[in-house]
């Protein structure tokens, strides 16, 4: 944000310590029970979060069939999504989704894993982490009415992902590139760019993308936000 004498932000504080070793047999031992391919010969992507089109999931799917259908390499893209549905219209979108996936054939390319409780250890074994948020647009899903807008405001889940040292692909909302740095811990594209998720997800595919560090880190430490509440009261 902007610096400004008429607002002081203070960012989440969030206990590092948490993303420190992880086991990740349990991780891998399912992505290659669900999906039959070794490890080795995956690239793996990762959506966790709420199964609302608010999220993009819906423009997930699309862009992954695109993957899928023009990959030259010889290694699998694989998408695994994290999260349960908690509304009769958030079951609806995912069982369309999944009716979707059926249809085009991607059911062993796409896994929907519902609700899980190790997500920081799927974050180590992940290649990325796909982060496709809506910004604003006209919504064609029962229960959600007739315009979703973006419902973020600092989203945890790309700090998560960061201190797991998981490369990311996010489109620009609200807080991403407050914590996402370009080639450092993640890649942005925007939502007015027709095929900019596509295009980050192929662009990944296709490069060398590593996750190199977190910039932003100490911005969400739990010392800097002890730091920054204390000082409100001096």
């Amino acid at each position: 944000l902007p610096s400004s004498n008429k607002k002081n932000v203070i960012y989440n504080g969030i206990d590092f310590s948490q993303y420190g070793e992880l086991d990740l047999s349990a991780v891998s031992q399912e992505a290659e029970e669900l999906s039959g391919i070794p490890t080795s010969q995956m690239k793996v992507f990762l959506y966790a979060g709420l199964l609302r089109p608010h999220k993009g999931i819906h423009h997930l799917i699309y862009a992954f069939e695109r993957l899928l259908k023009n990959n030259p390499l010889s290694i699998t893209p694989v998408l695994f999504l994290c999260g349960s549905a908690k509304t009769p219209s958030e079951e609806k979108f995912r069982d369309f989704l999944m009716d979707y996936c059926k249809v085009k054939e991607l059911q062993n390319n796409v896994f929907w894993l519902g609700w899980k409780n190790n997500v920081l250890a799927w974050m180590r074994y992940s290649d990325f982490f796909v982060f496709p948020t809506v910004d604003q647009e006209i919504n064609f899903f029962e229960g959600f009415g007739k315009e979703i807008a973006s419902s973020e405001g600092l989203p945890t889940v790309l700090i998560e992902s960061s201190l797991c040292g998981l490369f990311n692909i996010a489109a620009k909302a609200t807080g991403v590139q407050e914590i996402i740095s370009n080639d450092q811990n993640g890649i942005c594209y925007s939502n007015q760019e027709t095929d900019g998720l596509y295009q980050s997800l192929l662009f990944a595919l296709n490069n060398e993308l590593i996750y190199k560090n977190f910039p932003n880190a100490q911005n969400f430490s739990l010392p800097t936000f002890d730091n920054k509440i204390t000082s409100l009261f001096r």
